[in-house]
């Protein structure tokens, strides 16, 4: 049994006890693999050192499983989200690490009274409000967590020694009024501009006919653009339930722990039966946990194959499974037989032959670049349509383009001829609506603007370039701006410090996590984010 056993069971316990293991929020900050440290090798087993202390590589996949289930991941995990994950699992046990050192280091300590309360007062081990007893404790350490119970507590006391640091480092958040108030200013001060819209495909009739030569110059310079994708074909070996079935056994003596601990998620009509009448749900319930539990396994076990014999077949062999595929040709974007999109990523970074390992859901895939079909050029008789349609497209933006810096030539130093422009030209003037530094401008996307904007006055009202969105260009003329009640501000004031002292806080957080990092040694396993998956 594991922790993965009791962590799906309910999700107070989840609160309680996996404190063991992260810190919540330490999620989500950003870094990055460059963002550990030093590399070097790393003995089986170890999915980091931090200081010369060591990370197991079981309890990275316990939190690994853990976020998939927070984050609400289904389905399979994009490569770049799988990524994430094994990032953030990571950077949650080498910050909570760096936290406890550092605690450690500036004199913190966590007494063994405050320990021992600490622990009793977890839901995990409260039977009606009481502390289930010494033996018992013992027993659900040594049970669910695989572990003694002087490991268990050294490692609840770092954890403790790290939040004691993280509160000390959030209390010395502060924030001045000013700074509230150029907050609320930005959050609040509106403005409304207009703007003539000038499209590509407004100009598509104004394009000349495309000659031939000019057909054939495009595709000569374009040739990479026009060609059959690369494809790939790999080999592949999937672990699932019905793989682990087999290797699943529970114990008497688990069903009864199980069911005296979990008696509630067997009531029916508000009466619980009695184990004897429940006994298959009662072991249903246990295998459905333990499987997770199994598949993480047999991630340590890949890790631990040596080099040499990390091979699709020998590690069907090794594991003594059967069932190796082949795949039909795929490409980056297209795969007829639903391979994950991780796994065709990770195909199209590879070299033939070499292998690799994924967990994905409920399911383990090791797979091996077989064959890569190289990339071949379109007859140019096959694509011309499409090349003529490219030029038209692009002479059409030039075009457009064009037209837009001559409207804004004739209006910049006299914005009163915006309207008469546009009416000479026969195009709608539009107005944006008000609209604050944070808000999406409605129908329109383009990047700054928001913020470039606010320097439209009535003394400055034509910004002095075009604007480009997609096969669009625009001229804009500042129309109004809506202030700020200082009034309005004095009533929410105190919300927003709330809000902003709390932003303080995690920004602290982030530079003291950051500081530590730069100051210590800290020695990733680079195989949990390279071809090993």
């Amino acid at each position: 049994m594991s922790l993965d056993f009791i962590r799906k069971r309910h999700t107070w316990l989840t609160k309680a006890i996996l404190i063991l293991l992260a810190i919540t929020f330490v999620i989500g900050f950003g870094f990055s693999i460059t963002d550990f440290g030093a590399s070097g090798a790393l003995s089986q087993g170890t999915a980091a050192k931090v200081n010369g202390e060591k990370i197991s590589l079981f309890d990275f996949y316990r939190i690994r499983g853990r976020l998939v289930d927070e984050y609400g991941l289904q389905g399979d995990l994009p490569e770049a989200a799988s990524n994430f994950v094994n990032i953030s699992a990571l950077n949650q046990l080498i910050d909570s690490k760096l936290l406890s050192q550092k605690a450690k280091q500036i004199g913190f300590y966590i007494t063994d009274d405050e320990l021992s309360q600490s622990i009793r007062s977890l839901p995990a081990f409260q039977q009606d409000g009481e502390f289930i007893g010494a033996d018992r404790y013992k027993q659900i350490i040594e049970q669910f967590f695989n572990e003694g119970v002087s490991e268990f507590e050294n490692k609840y006391r770092e954890e403790l020694l790290a939040n004691r640091l993280v509160d000390f480092i959030r209390n010395t958040a502060h924030v001045t009024d000013e700074e509230l108030f150029n907050v609320y200013k930005t959050e609040n001060e509106k403005i409304n501009i207009e703007y003539i819209e000038v499209a590509a495909e407004d100009q598509f009739d104004k394009v000349d006919d495309i000659k031939d030569d000019e057909i054939s110059a495009y595709y000569n310079e374009n040739k990479d653009k026009f060609k059959n994708p690369e494809t790939r074909i790999i080999r592949y070996l999937i672990i699932d339930n019905n793989t682990i079935e087999g290797n699943i056994e529970t114990s008497d003596e688990e069903i009864t722990a199980y069911y005296n601990a979990y008696k509630e998620e067997f009531k029916i009509d508000d009466k619980i039966p009695p184990l004897d009448e429940i006994k298959n749900e009662v072991v249903k319930s246990i295998n459905e946990q333990k499987k997770n539990v199994i598949l993480d396994e047999y991630i340590v076990k890949l890790e631990e194959i040596p080099e040499e014999d990390y091979s699709l077949d020998k590690i069907s062999e090794h594991l003594s499974i059967q069932g190796i595929r082949t795949s039909m040709p795929f490409t980056q974007d297209k795969n007829d037989e639903n391979i994950p999109q991780q796994i065709v990523s990770k195909a199209f970074t590879s070299q033939v032959s070499q292998t690799d390992h994924t967990k994905i859901d409920d399911q383990i895939w090791i797979y091996q670049l077989d064959t890569i079909i190289e990339p071949k050029e379109k007859n140019l008789d096959d694509i011309k349509d499409q090349i003529i349609a490219d030029i038209k497209n692009e002479k059409a933006n030039e075009l457009a383009e064009r037209k837009a810096y001559e409207i804004l030539n004739k209006t910049k130093d006299d914005n009163s001829k915006f309207n008469e422009t546009a009416k000479e030209m026969d195009i709608e003037i539009k107005e944006t609506g008000l609209f604050s530094r944070l808000d999406k401008i409605p129908g329109l996307d383009i990047k700054d603007l928001n913020l470039e904007a606010f320097n439209l006055s009535k003394e400055n009202p034509i910004p002095k370039k075009v604007y480009k969105s997609s096969d669009k260009f625009y001229v804009f003329l500042f129309k109004e701006k809506e202030g700020i009640d200082n009034n309005s501000f004095e009533e929410k004031k105190e919300d927003l410090k709330v809000r902003e002292l709390e932003k303080q806080r995690t920004q602290l957080f982030q530079n003291w996590i950051q500081k530590l990092r730069q100051e210590s040694e800290i020695i990733p396993n680079n195989e949990l984010f390279s071809y090993r998956g």
